[in-house]
């Protein structure tokens, strides 16, 4: 048995995965390794056992880390239902940023973890006098960086040793890899000024199980236990949302000392997760009994399941235009037009755009299907 790492409580029931022998890193590849799953029956968040071995492996995975890979650096995008366009996920974040905030008339942001910039090269497009900073591990990104307009600098130190104030500060799909979260957004208040603003974006895992599967998520989040952590970190929560962006949940928060920190409605247990990833496992390697199987998607949950079929000769399907043409863990990514007919395409989404999705792209040739 093992410590939660949010509460520090080992009232934990540990499931075995052991029947899930195939793991993925973040950025979409093959992670081949094991760890330890639990449901906190304190807090209601679902966390990974961090022994030395997990932390060992994770390290490995950062030191060779590709982000958006199959997408020659550009970021996921959000499909509007209404309109048809594809929307990059930053200007999803930073639209809902300002219709919530008042914004200052000089935004000074510091976007942590912020890889290549694609955040803070939405917020330069969205803005024009921004100061805009990045913080992440290394700055190996730096060269990108430098391309963004008005970006200011990069650091690389403890952010609590930071000299700075901000009025802005963002964490996009961050906080799911941080072992004390508590303690990290804690200490985010030194560099946010007090009127400024926070947004944390992290993956769904109640509406999303795949991210179960993810091997340096070690902190597997609802709306609940999100809101929950942020507050106890000492902030108010403004905005939150699970339909923002699909798969995704999105909160906004501001320094406040004073909100007393909600009980969290948590998870109840872990069994619906892996329920479905059973469901979507057996169905992969059903199918890939067939033949003539495509994988709609390019993203963890498409790699993930991908390995799950046997002797895989398929493509990746996308409506995505930054990720047709490109390749993914040896497989082409192509469009819904350029699927053969007479093939199935899994798809290994939630239940409900797993479901909207082959609603919409089936066609009397070429089959879509969903894990229901």
């Amino acid at each position: 048995m093992f410590e939660c790492h949010i509460c520090k409580s080992k009232n934990i029931d540990e499931f075995d995965m052991s029947n899930f022998e195939r793991t993925i890193s973040s950025d979409c590849k093959s992670a081949c390794g094991q760890y330890n799953i639990g449901f906190c029956k304190n807090c209601g968040c679902i966390v990974k056992n961090p022994t030395k071995s997990w932390k060992t492996h994770v390290t490995h995975i950062y030191d060779d880390y590709d982000i958006y890979l199959q997408s020659n650096g550009k970021e996921k995008v959000v499909h509007d239902k209404r309109t048809g366009a594809q929307i990059p996920r930053s200007d999803v974040l930073i639209n809902t940023y300002l219709d919530q905030i008042q914004p200052p008339r000089l935004i000074e942001a510091l976007d942590i973890g912020a890889g290549t910039g694609v955040f803070l090269t939405s917020l330069a497009r969205k803005t024009e006098h921004a100061k805009l900073y990045a913080h992440d591990l290394s700055d190996k990104n730096l060269d990108y960086l430098n391309r963004i307009p008005n970006f200011k600098g990069l650091f690389t130190e403890d952010i609590s040793s930071l000299n700075k104030k901000f009025n802005l500060v963002s964490m996009v799909q961050v906080l799911e890899h941080v072992l004390d979260p508590i303690k990290f957004l804690s200490s985010i208040k030194s560099v946010l000024d007090r009127a400024g603003a926070l947004i944390v974006n992290v993956p769904d895992a109640e509406n999303s199980a795949i991210d179960l599967m993810v091997y340096d998520h070690c902190t597997h989040f609802n709306m609940g236990t999100l809101e929950s952590i942020i507050e106890q970190a000492g902030y108010r929560v403004i905005f939150k949302s699970n339909r923002a962006i699909p798969g995704e949940l999105v909160a906004i928060a501001v320094p406040d000392e004073t909100v007393i920190p909600t009980p969290s409605e948590g998870f109840s247990n872990l069994s619906p997760q892996v329920a479905y990833l059973s469901k979507l496992r057996d169905a992969a390697l059903n199918l890939g009994k067939e033949g003539n199987i495509d994988v709609f998607g390019s993203s963890i949950a498409s790699a993930w399941i991908s390995q799950y079929i046997e002797n895989w000769g398929g493509c990746f399907v996308d409506e995505d235009k930054n990720r047709i043409g490109n390749v993914l863990i040896g497989h082409k990514i192509i469009g819904p037009s350029d699927v053969s007919e007479g093939n199935v395409v899994l798809v290994p989404l939630a239940s409900k755009p797993s479901s909207e999705i082959c609603e919409r792209l089936s066609t009397p040739s070429v089959r879509y299907i969903a894990v229901t």
